[in-house]
């Protein structure tokens, strides 16, 4: 995953970032939890993708070529993509996750507090992030 995300072909980090956000729901989130030591080998790449995308959107905003419109949105999913995916982390990623998170992508601000949240409560609020 790490040397797909040093590519920086945007069709080959949203693919890596499906396969993330899929394996960690997996196993009921046990594999979630198993990740967390490995955030800081995965996270720091996806925060320079995510700051160097953010930073072409702004640059882009001016133009209105269609190449440029057409960039646009790649970028732009793909730093949604992104958040999508750091939400999922945090959330199956237990109690440590939003530290390691945190530690990685310094701009990341906690979604929720999942231990507060009844597992009725917790389905609703991934469900659109599940159906992706």
């Amino acid at each position: 995953m790490k040397r797909a995300l040093y590519t920086n072909h945007p069709i080959v980090i949203k693919r890596v970032l499906i396969v993330l956000q899929k394996l960690v729901r997996g196993n009921d989130g046990a594999i979630g939890i198993a990740l967390v030591p490995y955030f800081n080998q995965l996270l720091p790449i996806i925060n320079i993708i995510k700051e160097r995308n953010q930073g072409k959107l702004y640059r882009n905003k001016n133009q209105c070529y269609r190449i440029d419109d057409y960039e646009k949105n790649i970028e732009n999913d793909l730093v949604r993509l992104i958040d999508e995916t750091l939400v999922i982390l945090e959330q199956f990623g237990g109690q440590d996750a939003f530290i390691n998170i945190k530690y990685s992508v310094p701009t990341y601000e906690q979604q929720t507090d999942i231990k507060q949240l009844t597992s009725t409560q917790t389905n609703t609020m991934i469900r659109p992030l599940i159906d992706i």
